[in-house]
């Protein structure tokens, strides 16, 4: 089970540039195979690479036509990401996607220090990778000119300001509540966006 959870991790992995080239087609195969490691019910692992995932599954609902899987609705709306291609792309109060433990993997950026080339972001880390995990603040040397990192663009108008942003999730350091529903992205999507009425 875990071989094929990490066959199914590497292959989204590799998907994200495929979006570029062959949108349609690339988004319909994320759907399927998200479904796939769904039903490895492996819940540890799988649960785990799915929460890494979400971005790409925001990505591909883009180019996906007519009504869209519940999933991709769900995620998809006034998030948008960006490339990082220079430290002024850094903006305090965003989410910032990069790589931890070798995956994907989202956080709050609350500050970016060209000269010691750090980023200090607010986010569900773990001493490994099957530790538990806590909301925690934490620097990391970065270099964006060789590492994908992305930052979010979200629509202004869903959001709240960069400040208040910061301010919720220092106000949730120190929390252990990792669980479906509550991983990574959804810690920062709790952050950056102001409630909906339905």
């Amino acid at each position: 089970m875990i071989a094929e959870c990490k066959g199914e991790l590497h292959y989204f992995a590799a998907r994200v540039n495929d979006l570029e080239n062959d949108p349609v087609n690339t988004a319909k195969l994320i759907q399927v195979r998200h479904e796939n490691i769904i039903k490895l019910k492996t819940e540890t692992l799988a649960g785990y690479s799915i929460e890494n995932l979400e971005f790409i599954f925001v990505k591909a609902a883009e180019h996906l036509p007519g009504t869209l899987n519940n999933i991709f609705e769900k995620e998809k709306w006034h998030l948008h990401m960006d490339l990082v291609r220079s430290w002024d792309d850094f903006i305090p109060g965003q989410i910032v996607e990069f790589r931890y433990y070798w995956i994907w993997h989202q956080g709050i950026l609350t500050e970016a220090n060209p000269s010691q080339k750090t980023i200090t972001v607010i986010h569900y880390g773990a001493k490994h990778l099957f530790a538990t995990r806590t909301i925690v603040e934490e620097k990391f040397e970065i270099n964006p000119s060789k590492q994908d990192i992305y930052i979010s663009r979200p629509d202004p108008q869903y959001t709240y300001t960069p400040d208040e942003v910061i301010r919720n999730a220092k106000e949730r350091l120190g929390e252990q509540k990792w669980r479906s529903g509550n991983r990574s992205y959804d810690f920062c999507r709790q952050c950056v966006f102001r409630k909906r009425n339905n």
